[in-house]
């Protein structure tokens, strides 16, 4: 072997990747219009220098495609491509990334990789992101919020609530007095953009003591998430047009007694 061919060989044992120990989190979560920070973490080797990239890569929940998303050149500028320009940067002094101003187009699967390309150090880290939408809207079918709602006692009711937009898919439930009630059944709908929709059917036979008791649908999107939700609600009448009249006649002597007080 010459010396040339022996300083060769030094060289390319010298220049091989070391495989670069990058982590991450498993799973990201987050929740739409807030921000999140994407773990990357590693040790940099010693004689690395300034001299590296880091490199986000994005491949969506909804498609195969993957696209870089943010390019980050040792300690100098970072560019954002695509869906998350202008919402994501490198938070830290490692490869954190930052995403600002959540979208539920954002779930999927993000790869950090770490590439020290002068000493051919390099390695990666995937995590998945989550993100979750509270309902946009509960609504009861036909009423508006508050109505005061007449229904036979002692005969089935049916009333029918609907929870829009929502991921993961909202479950509804019924409460009439904030005591839960049972017998609502319900149905999903994808609309297709990883968002969805519920329809929950509730039959219920109120008691002629329900009168006045309120009538509440509400979402629940645990444990995905845990303290936000939306709600509707009417007002139960079981006594008929005669509760109507006597809610007339008392507002009526209201109004004439502030008459007398005022002249």
């Amino acid at each position: 072997m010459t010396k040339l061919t022996a300083l060769l060989v030094f060289l390319t044992v010298s220049y091989t990747a070391h495989g670069l120990s990058v982590t991450t989190q498993a799973l990201h979560e987050g929740l739409e219009e807030e921000s999140i920070t994407l773990e990357c973490s590693y040790t940099a080797p010693a004689d690395g220098g300034s001299q590296y990239v880091i490199t986000w890569d994005f491949t969506p929940e909804w498609g195969s495609e993957t696209e870089t998303i943010l390019v980050k050149e040792g300690t100098g500028s970072e560019t954002s491509y695509g869906q998350f320009s202008g919402r994501a940067s490198i938070s830290g002094s490692q490869g954190d990334l930052r995403i600002t101003r959540l979208e539920v187009e954002d779930t999927g699967t993000f790869t950090c990789d770490v590439d020290y390309y002068v000493v051919k150090d390099e390695g990666s880290a995937t995590t998945q992101l989550e993100v979750y939408k509270v309902v946009y809207d509960v609504d009861i079918f036909g009423y508006y919020t508050g109505d005061y709602v007449y229904v036979e006692h002692g005969e089935p009711t049916d009333m029918k609530c609907e929870a829009r937009s929502g991921r993961p898919q909202a479950e509804l439930i019924w409460y009439l007095d904030n005591r839960e009630i049972e017998g609502g059944t319900e149905e999903f709908e994808d609309n297709r953009d990883g968002t969805f929709d519920t329809v929950s059917t509730l039959r219920y036979t109120f008691k002629e003591e329900d009168h006045n008791k309120v009538l509440k649908c509400e979402s629940s999107q645990k444990p995905e998430i845990e303290y936000l939700s939306e709600y509707d609600h009417i007002i139960i009448n079981t006594a008929g047009a005669s509760a109507i009249t006597i809610s007339m006649s008392v507002l009526l002597a209201g109004i004439f007694v502030l008459f007398l007080q005022k002249f």
